[in-house]
């Protein structure tokens, strides 16, 4: 934006004013230590050249000096060190109160509720949902609808229409504030977080990859899985021939959150790693967002024919990455404007038509 110079000025200013409060806080510690350290020094000479007149008067003898000394260095110097521990209380409180918050956090209950097979059921009944900051506001309005297991459903829509706000309610990052979810009939909330974490499985737009191999960041969903199924996991994602690339192969190092691979091969590891999983449920969320087109073809061909029992959610505001689903759900606003497949929503001429059109143009 050719703002640099603007920028690089407001950096100076920040570092200006933290050079100022250093140097003021700098002359203030001099100053206290140099006191402190004047008035140590001053006692103890007193006290030697008054004891040292004492001796010369015969009111004391030499041992008596050098034990009075060795008393009030056993006294003084305690005292500085004092000073120099209550100049650092400050810091202490400041860091035990960062350290007080961090244990007063309510660890999360995950493990209350039943232990259910979820096969991949899913019903969607009146829900609606508010975050606690915006409790007026809701982010879904009264959503309904069901999805069966080994369905492929996409849900689509506009930026802030609600589509990942599924996703936090259906991994029970949060509850809804109305209405009920159903996982193969159970009410989900009565259903263990562990449960429900364990058997639906999201991939992020943006994963997060440990600094270990890419086979061992892969390897994380499923500790007994071998080498056949990691190599089977990342055919499905597209990324074996990526892999057969690199001059370590599956051993190469990916860094801290993957910094060592493009957004798109962080994306396609994070596929690979769920599919590797084998949950029950599978959710997409935009992560295809940073692959090109042929290669996100590639990737929904092969989740198309993964195992026909595994329920798939694609969120997405791409009309390439929905029009292959069993059924699409359009959103707008928090909530469900149109259901269908393609060709039904095509023909509805209503919000995903014009979204169709839209994208067209810019392709």
């Amino acid at each position: 934006y050719n703002e640099e110079i603007y920028e690089i000025k407001r950096f100076e200013d920040k570092l200006k004013d933290y050079e100022n409060k250093y140097k003021k806080w700098r002359i203030f510690s001099s100053f206290f230590f140099s006191s402190s350290d004047i008035f140590i020094f001053a006692t103890s000479a007193i006290a030697i050249i008054y004891s040292l007149y004492l001796v010369y008067k015969k009111e004391i003898t030499e041992g008596t000096l050098v034990v009075a000394y060795t008393f009030i260095n056993m006294i003084v110097w305690p005292l500085r060190d004092t000073a120099t521990m209550l100049s650092n209380l400050g810091q202490a409180f400041a860091s035990a109160d960062r350290i007080k918050k961090l244990f007063l956090e309510e660890e999360e209950d995950i493990n209350s509720g039943i232990e259910a097979k979820i096969n991949g059921d899913i019903e969607f009944k009146n829900v609606s949902f508010a975050y606690q900051d915006r409790k007026n506001q809701y982010a879904l309005k009264n959503i309904s609808f069901s999805i069966k297991k080994g369905q492929t459903v996409a849900i689509l829509g506009k930026t802030g229409s609600g589509k990942s706000t599924l996703l936090l309610l259906l991994t029970r990052l949060f509850d809804p504030s109305q209405g009920h979810i159903y996982l193969d009939g159970i009410d989900i909330t009565k259903i263990s977080k562990r449960c429900v974490r364990k058997n639906i499985v999201p991939v992020l737009q943006d994963p997060f990859l440990f600094s270990k191999s890419i086979k061992d960041n892969i390897a994380l969903s499923n500790e007994n899985a071998s080498d056949s199924d990691i190599y089977k996991a990342t055919k499905i994602a597209d990324l074996d021939k990526t892999i057969e690339g690199f001059e370590k192969g599956f051993d190469t190092p990916v860094g801290e959150k993957g910094v060592t691979l493009s957004g798109g091969q962080k994306q396609r590891v994070a596929i690979a790693r769920t599919v590797l999983s084998k949950a029950s449920v599978m959710i997409f969320d935009d992560s295809l967002s940073a692959v090109d087109s042929k290669t996100d073809l590639n990737i929904r061909k092969s989740l198309a024919n993964l195992d026909k029992r595994t329920t798939k959610i694609i969120i997405t505001s791409r009309i390439n990455s929905a029009k292959s689903a069993d059924k699409i759900i359009v959103l707008d606003k928090g909530q469900i404007e149109e259901i269908g497949t393609h060709e039904e929503l095509i023909k509805n001429n209503g919000l995903y038509e014009k979204l169709d059109k839209i994208q067209e143009r810019r392709q």
